[in-house]
């Protein structure tokens, strides 16, 4: 018996220090709608926020600017395009967060001067006469860079003008469109394709957690 309590309190003892997959899904999927300030990125204008031409820092520059755990942008990348920065659908969704042209002057809108100006200065880089509000949005959103920004600052929109709808109803406005997902959930429909697209997001955003923890 006292052998029995031993190895009780050792296995207890392991089990506390190795969060389960259980315990991250139930805990931790609220905080990947925000992200702390990291220690790399500084305030002040978008020059001198870091090397961003660097792709993890601009990940981290960017989850930071919008409010977003990097995890989460990634998952969503993983779910839209397989994280092919150049795929495009039948639908002409383009890039890495599968934007429509449309979409992605929306979402530019909502961009503040400063992160504004730093699409203009990439898109310069790239050859690009961007001129608004004629843009060349088929071949800027296939620059993983400026797709990225564009896309968390969609999700951001999302997340703000649906405040209180929980995460599983912006990331069906964001697959879908905000109207056909508002439609669906006023009839009481479900979606197979939504649905497979929340959990397509919410497996590859917590197996990301869980490498890093096995990390």
């Amino acid at each position: 018996m006292k052998k029995f309590f031993v190895l009780f309190g050792v296995a207890m003892s392991l089990s506390q220090l190795a969060p389960s997959k259980k315990f991250l899904s139930q805990t931790d999927w609220s905080s990947a709608w925000s992200s702390p300030k990291p220690a790399s990125i500084i305030d002040g204008p978008v020059a001198t926020d870091g090397d961003l031409s660097n792709w993890a820092n601009h990940l981290e520059w960017v989850s930071f600017k919008l409010g977003f755990d990097p995890d989460l942008l990634l998952a969503v990348a993983d779910a839209e395009s397989g994280q092919n920065a150049r795929a495009v659908s039948n639908r002409g969704a383009i890039g890495l967060l599968q934007l429509q042209e449309a979409t992605a002057a929306q979402a530019y809108s909502y961009l503040s001067s400063e992160l504004q100006d730093w699409v203009k200065a990439r898109a310069r880089t790239l050859g690009f006469a961007f001129v608004a509000p004629t843009l060349e949005w088929n071949g800027l959103l296939k620059d993983r860079f400026i797709n990225l920004l564009l896309g968390a600052a969609y999700l951001s929109y999302l997340r703000e003008s649906f405040l209180g709808q929980g995460a599983n109803f912006w990331l069906a406005a964001y697959n879908l469109g905000p109207e056909k997902a508002r439609e669906l959930r006023q009839r009481g429909h479900r979606s197979s394709q939504v649905a497979q697209f929340v959990h397509q997001v919410r497996s590859q955003y917590f197996r990301r957690k869980d490498d890093s923890v096995a990390l």
